[in-house]
């Protein structure tokens, strides 16, 4: 409250107010509190007060966000710029997409194996730009460290968010530790 009365009376540039979660267990105990936080920049929907009893639920601005596409991923798709512009032309797109965010021996096994799926549907290539791009949009992705945006790639833009065109990519295997050679042991240590 007096951080609030602070920034009201232009001492202060940020502000913060807070929701509880929902309760559980016997006693309605509460789990969980949402904390958000304002400033003049991205200040509070609705009228400029903490929240109190009987008003309406917090709803927090959220910096970059993006509009929810109503359409779906088949028709964004075929509206993307890279749709009309051959197979040998996505194939470069793709690998040049994949290289911004995995590792060269990653986007070597993943465009061999979107080849394999390209052999037998023509919009393979198109359909994996456009997940990539979809994750892109993603405010989380976005701020995400090149670890995050290489983890997101791979877990869910191949492996997950594929499969709304029928088909996924297997995450490559993990280089196998080489075996330790067996530790030869002092004929005069055991007694």
């Amino acid at each position: 409250m007096e951080l609030f009365e602070l920034y009201a009376a232009k001492h202060s540039n940020l502000w913060f107010d807070f929701q509880e979660g929902p309760r559980k267990g016997r006693g309605g105990k509460v789990s969980s509190i949402f904390i958000f936080i304002y400033t003049k920049e991205f200040p509070k929907e609705g009228l400029e007060k903490p929240w109190q009893k009987g008003d309406e639920p917090l709803s927090p601005f959220e910096e970059y966000a993006e509009p929810v596409e109503h359409t779906d991923i088949h028709q964004r798709m075929r509206e993307n710029v890279w749709y009309n512009a051959g197979k040998d032309a996505q194939e470069v797109a793709l690998q040049t997409l994949l290289g911004h965010y995995l590792h060269e021996d990653e986007v070597f096994y993943y465009m061999k194996q979107i080849r394999l799926k390209a052999g037998r549907s023509y919009d393979s290539y198109m359909q994996v730009i456009q997940v990539i791009q979809d994750k892109e949009k993603q405010p989380k992705f976005r701020s995400g460290t090149d670890a995050y945006r290489r983890n997101s790639i791979i877990k869910y833009a191949l492996r997950v968010n594929l499969k709304e065109f029928g088909w996924s990519l297997e995450p490559m295997n993990a280089p196998t530790k080489r075996k330790q050679k067996p530790i030869e042991q002092d004929l005069f240590s055991y007694r």
